[in-house]
């Protein structure tokens, strides 16, 4: 998603609207679409990204598995990472 900014600097760089037609603004779009699919509106009227958990928190089942919790808060940094800033 924010990753998609960088293909558009490229057109800036290059100015070659053929590939921005047919190659950047697609990707730009289906990452726009992804982005309106994933956020969820909160009772404050603001976009956010869904519950999720951080990769690293993880921990030790009684068995020795490695487990993670789900849930647990909004808009993790990685979640955030993905989004362009406004």
């Amino acid at each position: 998603m924010a990753e998609s900014a960088q293909i558009f600097d490229y057109y800036k760089y290059t100015g070659n609207r053929n590939l921005l037609k047919n190659r950047i603004y697609p990707v730009m779009s289906g990452a726009a679409r992804f982005c309106l699919d994933w956020l969820e509106e909160g009772e404050d009227g603001k976009y956010r990204t869904p519950l999720s958990t951080s990769p690293e928190n993880t921990f030790l089942d009684e068995a020795g598995r490695e487990c993670a919790v789900s849930g647990i808060d909004y808009g993790f940094g990685t979640d955030k990472r993905a989004l362009p800033k406004s």
